[in-house]
């Protein structure tokens, strides 16, 4: 996703943007259409990484050559997969708002929910995501950080994962 589709920081806290115009991101929140345009590429996005992560494991013990650069040249798919699985967060739990224009009204909201929480692709990768920040945390963060715990819980359950794989996270802690 791009920058300009990101809202800039001082925007976020409520201050006037230093930089004026020449500023890359947002500085008013998102409209509708911006915003379903916004979740149905990330949302294709991750399915893209997905197919191609499961065609990479399929081919990556071959003996052709041509196999064997391409397996060389992707060094970490799995950051890539993250940094996409952590747009699609941040555009349903933004820090500057609440999203009320996705989930105006009981149907608009099962719509957007419906883009990704039937597709097993998805659910797995966000799972994963949401995994990998866990351990990737350390274990005082794990304890202590509530903004961790919370966008994990999150991930969690848009995975549609159930309460039982979070809490077994938080009793691995104790």
């Amino acid at each position: 996703i791009t920058s300009k589709s990101r809202v800039c920081s001082f925007y976020t806290v409520g201050l006037r943007c230093p930089k004026g115009d020449p500023c890359v991101f947002l500085h008013c929140p998102y409209d509708k259409d911006t915003l379903k345009s916004l979740l149905e590429a990330t949302v294709h996005l991750i399915k893209l990484q997905g197919v191609f992560d499961f065609g990479y494991e399929k081919i990556k013990g071959s003996k052709l050559e041509v196999v064997q650069q391409a397996v060389a040249a992707r060094k970490d798919g799995g950051a890539e997969r993250s940094r996409i699985c952590d747009d699609l967060y941040n555009i349903l739990f933004p820090t500057h708002c609440h999203q009320r224009r996705l989930t105006e009204n009981f149907t608009s909201a099962r719509e957007v929910f419906h883009k990704f929480q039937g597709d097993a692709v998805i659910a797995s990768s966000i799972r994963d995501y949401a995994k990998s920040l866990w351990e990737s945390a350390s274990h005082s963060e794990q304890q202590s950080n509530t903004d961790l715990l919370l966008k994990i819980y999150n991930l969690f359950r848009l995975a549609k994962d159930p309460a039982v794989n979070f809490s077994s996270l938080l009793a691995s802690t104790e």
